[in-house]
């Protein structure tokens, strides 16, 4: 079951850092236009929130399954 929890961390892990590329990238084609950069620049700070949370509870998880015999 642990097991499991924590493929799944990684899956997200990997799903916000591919989010925190993309929107660095459509900062960096947005060309100066207000409305993109806003987007882009919102993206990349929920991406590097994610990448927290996820990294917040892997952390958790694996403090749980070390205190279980």
């Amino acid at each position: 079951m642990w097991a499991g929890i924590n493929v799944v961390l990684a899956f997200l892990a990997i799903v916000a850092a591919a989010a925190l590329v993309y929107n660095g990238i459509m900062y960096i084609i947005s060309r100066g236009e207000d409305d993109k950069i806003r987007q882009a620049k919102t993206g990349i700070v929920y991406s590097v929130l994610g990448i927290f949370v996820v990294g917040l509870a892997a952390w958790i998880v694996n403090a749980i399954i070390n205190l279980t015999p």
